[in-house]
């Protein structure tokens, strides 16, 4: 399903929360924190922030963003609370007010089930040669349940229990 265009600061917005996932994912892994699936760092949790519904809906990304940053001036105000003597008490207040008041959406709206491979990168190059073994394995293994075109249609769909 595609999406509206996205302006400049969605795109932005979108590809730093991927490629934030992504780090944290490797960081993890190279602390010793995470496994590895596959030679790469695995994904440690059950969710992961939906960047495919953040794209198709734009409403969605504006209130997440704005909720990330009310939460980062939150975390900012804190710090300086915990080192300013002076504004110690303004500070502290601000941070409580912009953390309660940070407009989060349902968790169930931005967050999706997550796989330990979910920021993997394919490590074969793409080629007309890897894209053709890919289509046929497609059609030996996938194909009977998921149909030709990927839809979910194949001749041994109906007979799956989750469905």
């Amino acid at each position: 399903m595609n999406g509206p265009p996205l302006s400049d600061w969605t795109l932005a917005f979108l590809q730093l929360l991927y490629r934030a996932q992504a780090a944290l994912a490797r960081t993890l892994h190279a602390l010793g924190l995470s496994g590895d699936a596959d030679g790469q760092a695995a994904w440690p949790w059950a969710h992961r922030i939906a960047l495919e519904t953040l794209r198709i809906d734009a409403a969605l990304t504006r209130q997440f963003a704005f909720a990330c940053a009310a939460t980062a001036l939150a975390v900012g105000f804190a710090l300086v609370a915990i080192a300013s003597r002076k504004r110690r008490f303004a500070c502290a207040i601000v941070a409580l007010a912009a953390a309660w008041l940070a407009p989060w959406p349902p968790s169930s709206l931005w967050l999706a089930p997550a796989v330990p491979t979910s920021f993997q990168r394919n490590p074969v190059p793409f080629s007309v040669a890897s894209v053709m073994h890919g289509a046929r394995l497609y059609a030996s293994r996938c194909a009977a349940c998921h149909g030709a075109d990927g839809r979910g249609e194949g001749p041994l769909a109906a007979t799956l229990t989750h469905w």
